[in-house]
């Protein structure tokens, strides 16, 4: 798509890949599309047209995030060069938890998505690597019809006296 420039040399398209255009992906002839949502049933039209997809939503935690790097490597022939990936990031993240520094109680974290104390949750991706890490999240729990991401009052987080607050 357009947005993509990892690896620099990654080719890139006038596609968006927040509105895929089936007609679009289609004059292209791909042999595979990946797709983080199915917006409009576009997964079943270009399945329809003969083309393959695969689906990867979002994940919310590095378990999935390896899961999907080995689908993607089986789904372009490359199994057992994604699994190397998979387990070289896992040997990575384990010497660097490995190697953290002991510490008491956990520090308190609030993470701000924007102005208006949208925040995440420990049950999202950031949220459980930030937690991996030995960080405790304000908001969960606070509340949970809210799903992963809630929004949180100023009075919530200065109340909840996070000793670090992300800023993204």
């Amino acid at each position: 798509d357009k947005s993509s420039d990892y690896p620099p040399e990654a080719p890139t398209t006038d596609l968006s890949g927040f509105r895929p255009n089936v007609e679009a992906i289609g004059a292209l002839q791909p042999d595979l599309v990946l797709l983080a949502r199915d917006r409009d049933g576009v997964v079943a039209t270009l399945e329809g047209v003969g083309i393959t997809v695969v689906l990867l939503e979002a994940a919310a935690n590095l378990d999935e995030v390896y899961e999907q790097i080995e689908t993607v490597g089986a789904a372009t022939g490359h199994a057992a060069e994604a699994q190397q990936v998979v387990a070289d990031m896992k040997a990575d993240i384990n010497s660097l938890l490995a190697d953290r520094p002991a510490q008491g109680e956990p520090l308190r974290y609030y993470y701000e998505l924007s102005s208006e104390y949208s925040t995440l949750t420990s049950d999202t991706f950031v949220g459980s690597v930030l937690e991996l890490a030995g960080l405790e999240n304000i908001a969960d729990g606070v509340a949970p019809e809210a799903g992963d991401y809630p929004q949180l009052t100023a009075e919530y987080v200065l109340s909840a006296d996070p000793d670090v607050v992300f800023l993204d």
